[in-house]
């Protein structure tokens, strides 16, 4: 994986984060637009990060310990984009909706 991939992360009690790569080692990953993925009535949702006494929404994370790191399928990437950047992928044609 590089820098800027988007990726998932899991941690050890099963939690799964998602954002982009901006450093790793095999001891932590650095997270930047963080979100938690979270199961939702209509599937996959995200969830923004926030521990409970620190920054709301925090631009970046660093996650020690990590059980699991790999890229992101582009079936949560596009979303994760849109969510992140404003632009909106259209899925049927692979084009950029602005």
């Amino acid at each position: 994986m590089n820098v800027n991939d988007v990726v998932t992360v899991v941690v050890d009690n099963g939690r799964e984060y998602l954002g982009k790569l901006l450093d790793f080692d095999d001891r932590f990953v650095k997270l930047g637009k963080p979100f938690m993925v979270m199961p939702t009535e209509q599937g996959i949702g995200f969830a923004q990060t926030m521990a409970m006494s620190g920054e709301e929404n925090p631009a970046e994370i660093t996650i020690y310990n990590y059980c699991l790191m790999t890229k992101t399928s582009e079936q949560l990437t596009a979303p994760y984009q849109e969510a992140t950047s404003g632009i909106i992928t259209d899925p049927v044609a692979g084009k950029l909706i602005m």
